[in-house]
């Protein structure tokens, strides 16, 4: 490549330049490594691109793309497991200004097809599974004109990928673009609601990813064990080397956890994200074989509000470094962050009073204000919406992290977007309307109370799902639990469903249930009804954290 690191850094907003400044500036730093597995001896095998292979392979890709008609704005859909190919392939999809589309398949089948359908995409990129699930269900494919299949197989309807990697006879130039600009389609997996495809610009990853190294103080050097594929891109964008573990991404409860142990001492990785499921899983094990991280300064966790037990537990494997949880959605990451540190000293015990889930201060940049909850769409901003500290309401961010619209979703742009004028700029700007219930305390940290949908009602007075949890989850044998109303002749009256670590409910519950309503009239929280339930938390299929409290509802309802 002819360019120079500043002609790079000028000529495009596009964020896959990341990529060729890394490619010029580190070209033989490894930029990607994914497992192979283990052989017969059971020793883990490993594959691996540099910054310059990994350019490479997006130059080839976005050239066969093009050949193929994928253009600016052509939407793409990415069916496949995170893998080199993966990797590469997506970044050369952000060169040529197409857009890739990525549905999570822990979503499950129908919420998946409805995604597919929604998003018209002209091409697919997808396994085996991916491809055959196209020809089964026409209707939702309909869009497709060519099929690639990541395997080497010649799966009926598809193309094998490798007629994708064409070395091109010219460079395929990076597209200019704005900031604005779309970049690609995030589904959410749609776990308090309706999937909705959320689109990100350049400049939204770009800040993200800036943000994220600034709050962590990440160095160059840094190793990212990436449990979740959107955190590939991103580490991948900042120059530092993204390892791709051997695991079900889909469905992150069941990862080996031997696995991501082997992956962070075999490399030193020095940072980690992974849902509260995940971590539990992991340092379960680690606790177990008596395992400890030294080489990690970082382990990142969201998704679902943290266990304290599991941040405590994680905290006391890493000798150099902290847990962080970010708080944030698909829509606007990371709006604010706490390390374990402040959780420890001081915020878990206030959770365990009833205060809610501290989520830290908002992060540069980034204006965060809490506002009347109320269920009707507000087209402009007003201050007088805004609530004084320590008052609870729904919480609304505006920033360069925050996402403008929705993929052909009118009516929730509508519902969950604000138009706010800046008269210092003269333009129009967008807050977005978390969903989410908390307040500002004292020092003007954020508390998160729980989903807007998830407050319940005794007569009229209303009672949040985190808030109440918090007091009972602080009680050591229990692992989760979930704040529900149900419908009685009396009309609407609270119940607490419990999930105990295994092995740990009383055998005597009935009589155990009396310490549990002590417990909650301490904090003038009438709850009328206690639930053990029998087997594990239902919970959302992306992180397998969010608890399903509308299937737990129904069930509590049964038990009456």
């Amino acid at each position: 490549m002819s360019a120079s690191k500043s002609e790079v850094l000028t000529k495009s907003n596009n964020f896959y330049s990341n990529i060729e400044v890394a490619a010029l500036t580190t070209p033989y730093k490894k930029a990607v490594i994914a497992c192979t597995g283990r052989d017969k001896s059971g020793y883990y095998g490993y594959k691996q691109l540099t910054f310059s292979q990994l350019e490479a392979a997006c130059c080839d890709y976005a050239y066969g793309l093009a050949k193929e008609g994928v253009k600016r704005g052509t939407r793409v859909l990415m069916m496949a497991r995170p893998s080199l190919d993966f990797i590469s392939l997506t970044f050369a999809l952000f060169k040529i200004g197409a857009i890739p589309v990525f549905v999570d398949p822990g979503m499950g089948l129908d919420r998946m097809l409805i995604c597919a359908k929604e998003a018209e995409p002209e091409f697919l990129i997808g396994e085996k599974q991916a491809i055959r699930l196209k020809n089964l269900k026409r209707n939702a494919f309909k869009s497709i004109k060519k099929s690639f299949c990541v395997e080497r197989k010649k799966i009926l309807g598809s193309t094998p990928l490798q007629t994708l990697r064409i070395s091109p006879l010219q460079q395929t130039l990076t597209l200019d673009v704005s900031e604005s600009d779309s970049l690609a389609i995030f589904f959410t997996s749609g776990s308090t609601g309706i999937p909705k495809g959320v689109e990100w610009s350049h400049g939204n990853m770009q800040r993200q990813g800036e943000l994220l190294t600034q709050y962590m103080k990440l160095e160059p050097d840094d190793i990212d064990v990436a449990t979740f594929p959107l955190f590939m891109f991103i580490t991948t964008a900042a120059n530092r080397t993204c390892i791709i573990p051997d695991m079900d991404f889909s469905a992150p409860a069941q990862v080996e956890p031997q696995n991501i142990v082997q992956l962070i001492e075999d490399f030193g990785a020095n940072y980690c994200f992974g849902s509260p499921a995940l971590l539990n899983k992991v340092s379960l094990y680690c606790v177990e074989k008596g395992i400890t991280l030294p080489t990690m300064k970082h382990v990142i966790s969201g998704g679902a509000p943290v266990p304290f037990s599991v941040i405590e537990r994680v905290q006391s494997l890493l000798p150099n470094g902290l847990v962080v949880t970010p708080y944030g959605a698909t829509e606007a990451l990371p709006i604010s962050f706490i390390d374990s540190t402040e959780l420890q000293e001081e915020t878990g015990d206030l959770s365990a009073q009833g205060w809610g889930t501290c989520v830290g201060y908002p992060v540069p940049d980034v204006d965060v204000k809490i506002i009347r909850s109320i269920e009707q769409p507000i087209a402009e901003w007003s201050e007088s919406l805004a609530l004084a500290d320590g008052e609870i309401g729904e919480i609304t961010v505006k920033g360069p992290i925050v996402t403008e619209k929705y993929f052909r979703r009118p009516q929730e742009v509508l519902k969950h977007k604000i138009s706010e004028y800046n008269s210092e700029t003269g333009s129009t700007e967008i807050r977005h309307r978390m969903g989410d219930v908390g307040y500002f305390d004292q020092k003007g940290r954020l508390w998160f109370c729980g989903r807007k949908n998830h407050i319940c009602f005794d007569a009229t007075t209303p009672y949040y799902s985190v808030k109440v949890e918090g007091i009972v989850n602080a009680v050591n044998s229990v692992w989760r639990s979930a704040l529900v109303e149900l419908s009685t002749q009396r009309g609407p009256e609270l119940a607490i469903v419990i999930e105990f670590h295994p092995g740990e409910c009383p055998d005597n519950w009935n009589e155990k249930k009396s310490t549990f309503f002590t417990l909650l009239e301490k904090f003038d929280i009438p709850v009328k009804h206690l639930y053990h339930y029998p087997k594990s938390f239902p919970v959302d299929k992306r992180h397998n954290s969010k608890i399903e409290r509308s299937v737990l509802a129904k069930w509590a309802q049964t038990q009456l």
